[in-house]
């Protein structure tokens, strides 16, 4: 499905400047972003440093040309980003923080660090916080009942992600990816303590929410601290790390592993992301399997190629740092289509659009980059093939963060109406108020309503977000081995003890979850399918009626073991 590279940074709209802050004398230089063109600074009084760049917005974004590719008339407007003011004051084992305003990098001054209270939060905006502070609420919750001396066992989550860049842009929805699976780790807390009151071997969650900077690039600063925490406090067992799939997350998780923690992904795609890993549970079906997927529904429309035009994402990969979501996407798209298999890179010199328009190329178009500039592809294609000549377009599981994100944010307010697309994902199922097989959902959507304040109406089409019900799913295995293990009389829980329990229950069993079966296979990868093909006719009114046309339906899935079924509907593809 998705990969948690959707926290790249949105490029492709016009944004106004916010208000002028007062970062002080912290921040000396600035760092000259190389993607661009022309920036032009303005130092003010008092230490107060403001700055216009020409760059990444695009003022009509209807036309949007390629978003890698800067528009020399358009102008972001942006100012630095100051830091919490309890950032750098680290008084508790619990918190610990850091301004990162080192010359040629971080002018604006990110925050990293790692905190479990509300007296230090990460990113700015309304939505984050608000994500971050219920968690934290909890959080208290667990600390007040063992003051009390309830005998409950006590679970320690870390959350390693991004919840910060290196430019303020006046949106909550820069991160949604990440406050998803925040509110899906709330929903595991409030059913852990409501369970918990009940019985006294269901375990209580706290959860230490760590920031590691602007496309993890800070997780360095991070890892020996999480080290310390895991060391100093036997609670903390596991860590769910919602960051881009990219062999710099890899390298960190291995290190986590070193410190004796569970490693989680309910995000992360990639088929070599877990490579190197002993205790690692990775929930998201993998590019090789949508790969399988993708060429069966092609084999169902009668094509047998398909052009895969790919991004490289914000920071660009190198050598050191490969995106291997893109890239084994890349491969296990040429190994399923052999000479059928072309790629270029969207933005690329000499690439041409109308080289792909039906006229010219009978096959499928593939979106196989970063969702964050999905918007911008989508709407140059339109432009540029136009109605009756349109390729069929197939989208990568990213591009499911567009459909359920916020229209006016992300720029699909003003997407085309009437090209229907067709995209990958496995979270949308228990991304909806109303789903066709409620089964294990109830409880899940009876949480929702109590902890979100949403499908208060069971008529309510706007969707909860992909990424909750799979980190509420994959915490959910967690706590339930740890119950299991209590009332089997284990004194110590492990990450390692939690991860050897639940891969003997798989071997027995799958789990239930919120989207239907969980099963892993011997490297803890899911192996259930689950993963779906899903039409949209009305792009732009994606969840806005109950209609057939505005509601995505499934046109292919997997069965166990990533066996494909297709032909169980038709999308009407140009």
């Amino acid at each position: 499905m998705t990969d948690s590279g959707d926290s790249d940074m949105r490029t492709d709209q016009q944004w106004t400047r916010p208000p002028r802050e007062s970062i002080g004398a912290r921040w000396s230089k600035w760092d000259l972003l190389t993607k661009l063109a022309v920036v032009s600074l303005v130092v003010a009084s008092g230490g107060v440093i403001s700055w216009v760049a020409d760059g990444f917005a695009i003022a009509d974004r209807f036309t949007a040309k390629r978003p890698v590719t800067p528009s020399p008339s358009a102008m972001l407007n942006v100012a630095p980003e100051p830091p919490p003011a309890a950032c750098g004051q680290n008084n508790s084992p619990d918190r610990f923080s850091v301004v990162i305003s080192r010359d040629g990098e971080d002018a604006t001054g990110q925050c990293i660090g790692y905190s479990d209270g509300e007296d230090l939060m990460f990113g700015s905006g309304k939505a984050l916080p608000e994500a971050q502070s219920r968690i934290f609420r909890y959080n208290r919750e667990v600390e007040r009942m063992a003051k009390e001396g309830w005998p409950n066992p006590r679970v320690r989550l870390v959350m390693m992600t991004a919840l910060t860049t290196k430019l303020k842009l006046p949106a909550d929805e820069r991160y949604p990816a990440e406050r998803e699976a925040m509110e899906g780790i709330a929903i595991a807390q409030h059913l852990a303590l409501k369970n918990g009151k009940d019985t006294p071997s269901r375990p209580l969650l706290e959860v230490v929410v760590a920031n590691a900077g602007q496309g993890g690039e800070h997780v360095d600063i991070l890892l020996p601290k999480i080290k310390e925490l895991a060391q100093s406090d036997p609670t903390v067992t596991a860590v769910l790390v919602a960051m881009d799939s990219r062999t710099s997350t890899r390298t960190a998780m291995q290190e986590l592993q070193s410190y004796g923690l569970l490693v989680l992904t309910s995000t992360g795609a990639a088929d070599r992301l877990g490579e190197g890993m002993t205790r690692f549970l990775q929930l998201q079906t993998t590019t090789r399997e949508q790969s399988r997927l993708i060429r069966s529904y092609a084999k169902h429309l009668g094509l047998g190629s398909i052009i895969n035009i790919y991004t490289i994402g914000n920071p660009p990969p190198t050598p050191k740092n490969a995106d291997l979501y893109v890239d084994d996407f890349r491969a296990g798209l040429r190994k399923e289509f052999g000479d059928g298999y072309q790629e270029r890179q969207w933005g690329a010199t000499g690439f041409d659009l109308r080289d792909w328009c039906h006229d010219r190329y009978d096959g499928i178009v593939f979106y196989g980059g970063r969702y964050t500039e999905f918007d911008g592809f989508l709407k140059e294609v339109y432009r540029t093939c136009r109605k009756g000549n349109l390729p069929i377009l197939v989208g990568a599981g990213n591009t499911s963060r567009y459909v359920v994100g916020d229209p006016e944010t992300n720029g699909r307010d003003v997407a085309p109406s009437d090209y229907p697309f067709v995209f990958s994902s496995n979270g949308v199922a228990s991304a909806t108020c109303k789903p066709k097989n409620p089964g294990n959902l109830q409880f899940f959507l009876e949480a929702v309503k109590q902890v979100l304040g949403r499908c208060q109406d069971a008529t309510d089409v706007k969707p909860l977000g992909v990424r909750t019900g799979p980190a509420f799913d994959i915490i959910n295995i967690m706590l339930d081995s740890v119950a299991r293990q209590t009332v089997a009389g284990v004194k110590e829980i492990t990450g390692a003890g939690i991860h050897t329990e639940i891969m003997e229950r798989n071997r027995q069993q799958a789990f239930e979850g919120v989207s239907g079966p969980i099963h892993f296979d011997d490297n803890g990868v899911i192996d259930s399918g689950g993963e779906s093909l899903m039409c949209l006719h009305n792009i732009r009114e994606a969840y806005v009626r109950n209609t057939r046309g505005t509601i995505p339906y499934e046109v292919a899935t997997t069965g166990a073991h990533g066996s494909p079924i297709v032909g169980k509907d038709d999308c009407p593809h140009p």
